[in-house]
């Protein structure tokens, strides 16, 4: 493992230090204390494993094409934005618009994710261990957002395709969203993720989708097994 010390250094220096490491061969990259720095890990292309032994600022491990980036600790605002495949796991908490218009990949938050997560989402997983605040899954288009405990209010607003699955209570649906059937092989396989990710919840899952959706298997990721979600437990 490559060890990278930030806490003296700015956000351009740190992450021109993790380019250099790749250049050099590096696969497993850890950088100490963050310190909340901003954009951290941002468009990164190259199978490498990063890892934040810290809390992050906005935007960590957005526009990734391939990394798989953990954060030991919490994550600011739109934590993996524009994932195109890889993941991005946050062990603590996470700010506004959490794994906003991704297209690919997992983000997954261990803790609770505020408001507007998952908007815009076109395909990939964002699964939640806690909480997500309001609006989340606004305008989804496409892929899945899981999450254990419950939801806010306007869930769904707006969205025009995808699937949102919640553990705990909603507190209200968002304009065009509607309660749809949850199949056995759709349960097992969110039960599976959370599993896999080490999340827990304390109630069925229920599924929610736009009122023009069907109610097909959610396809937009198949990680039904731990060899089929890198990253996600790691």
């Amino acid at each position: 493992m490559f060890f990278i010390e930030a806490v003296d250094r700015t956000t351009r220096e740190v992450n021109q230090l993790i380019r250099r490491a790749i250049e050099q061969g590096e696969h497993d990259i850890h950088v100490y204390d963050p310190r909340g720095r901003h954009s951290l890990g941002v468009a990164f292309f190259q199978p490498v494993h990063l890892i934040f032994g810290g809390s992050v600022g906005f935007y960590c491990g957005a526009m990734g094409d391939g990394p798989t980036v953990e954060i030991q600790g919490s994550a600011g605002w739109s934590t993996g934005e524009g994932l195109q495949s890889g993941s991005v796991v946050v062990r603590g908490h996470a700010g506004n618009a959490t794994g906003a218009a991704i297209h690919g990949g997992i983000v997954c938050v261990h803790g609770n994710a505020a408001a507007r997560t998952g908007i815009g989402m076109v395909g990939g997983m964002v699964v939640i261990g806690g909480n997500v605040g309001f609006m989340s899954g606004f305008m989804m288009h496409d892929g899945d957002l899981i999450v254990c405990g419950n939801a806010s209010e306007r869930l769904g607003h707006g969205m025009k395709g995808g699937r949102i699955y919640v553990a705990g209570a909603v507190k209200q649906l968002g304009e065009g969203v509607t309660e749809a059937e949850l199949t056995p092989d759709e349960r097992t396989r969110v039960e599976g993720i959370a599993a896999t990710a080490g999340l827990s919840y304390a109630r069925p899952f229920r599924k929610y989708t736009a009122n023009s959706a069907g109610g097909g298997t959610a396809n937009a990721v198949d990680i039904g097994g731990a060899k089929n979600s890198p990253g996600l437990s790691g």
